[in-house]
């Protein structure tokens, strides 16, 4: 399951992010597609950029996320998918910057990735990757098991029976 962070407040506007498809987990290999909604909390028109980071193990991915908001609109921005390449959990977060994301709204993309690189985070959302392999050889494992449980089953009751009737044949 996604585990989802409450709603972010972040200078007048409320930040979070969620998966389009919903699963349980994920699997090695795949892209999951999730999106970040943003909305205005002021009566003011807002333009501008926050920057959302993906993490897995060692590896991090740094996003901009461009907006542009009426006053008390919300909109939904997919980010560009990740290629889940190993176990483990998998965290979006929002970089707290030194500035509002109205004053990023000009600034290059460059230059808002590397104010972004100090600074704290809010975690927004976090899942759980499987390894494709190790999946599929555990619900075949189970699928075994379970064949072989409703055989022992069947013959155990076979053997009850059998068991019933040699008992009745010898009171008779």
């Amino acid at each position: 399951m996604v585990t989802r962070r409450e709603k972010i407040d972040y200078y007048g506007l409320k930040i979070s992010v969620e998966p389009v498809e919903e699963k349980p987990f994920y699997l090695t290999g795949n892209e999951p597609l999730f999106a970040v909604i943003i909305e205005n909390q002021t009566s003011k028109k807002r333009k501008g950029k926050i920057l959302i980071r993906w993490r897995l193990a060692e590896v991090l991915t740094l996003r901009i996320v461009k907006f542009e908001l009426d006053s008390f609109e919300s909109r939904r921005y997919e980010l560009p998918r990740e290629w889940l390449y190993r176990e483990g959990t998998a965290v979006y977060e929002l970089k707290v910057m030194p500035q509002t994301p109205d004053h990023y709204a000009e600034l290059s993309d460059q230059e808002v990735a590397s104010q972004g690189l100090e600074g704290g985070i809010h975690p927004l959302c976090s899942y759980y990757v499987r390894d494709k392999d190790l999946h599929k050889y555990e619900e075949d494992y189970r699928k075994t098991i379970k064949k072989f449980s409703l055989i022992t089953i069947g013959l155990t009751v076979l053997n009850v029976l059998l068991t019933i009737l040699r008992t009745f044949h010898f009171l008779n």
